[in-house]
């Protein structure tokens, strides 16, 4: 771009557009065997939603719970199950953000809980309750 004294993006763009390109298609360019699209419709029933997406594997809590990245969600019980402890569910990171929890390919319903919380605090607490209860045995 140099060679042609181009010194804005405007400039650039037209370059681009008007000279580069089409020289660039007329050298390597070739026609395609078939005309038409190549690429496949997406048969009906698939979400792609549902394919493009992080999946991780959780086993359920007793308590209906399961956590991922640090949240706590509850499955909420439908009818199929009344619990779904001790099972393992999918939980699809979305790529905008949302999160499903899946069973045997159906999505179950839940609600967000709040924040994992660390077990070392809880620990800690513990601790701190065991050495309060010494004292006051002790008094």
């Amino acid at each position: 771009m140099k060679l042609y004294k181009i010194n804005t993006l405007i400039q650039a763009n037209h370059y681009l557009r008007r000279k580069f390109i089409p020289r660039w298609n007329k050298r390597f360019a070739q026609k395609a065997k078939e005309s038409g699209s190549c690429y496949r419709k997406i048969p009906q029933g698939i979400k792609l939603d549902d394919i493009l997406c992080l999946k991780e594997t959780r086993k359920v809590y007793k308590d209906n719970m399961i956590s991922y990245k640090g949240r706590v969600y509850q499955i909420i019980a439908d009818e199929y199950r009344a619990s779904y402890a001790k099972v393992e569910v999918e939980v699809y990171e979305h790529l905008d953000g949302r999160v499903s929890i899946v069973y045997k390919g159906r999505k179950l319903r839940y609600k967000y809980i709040g924040k994992k919380r660390s077990r070392i605090k809880r620990d800690y607490i513990l601790e701190d309750l065991k050495h309060d209860i010494l004292i006051l045995q002790r008094t």
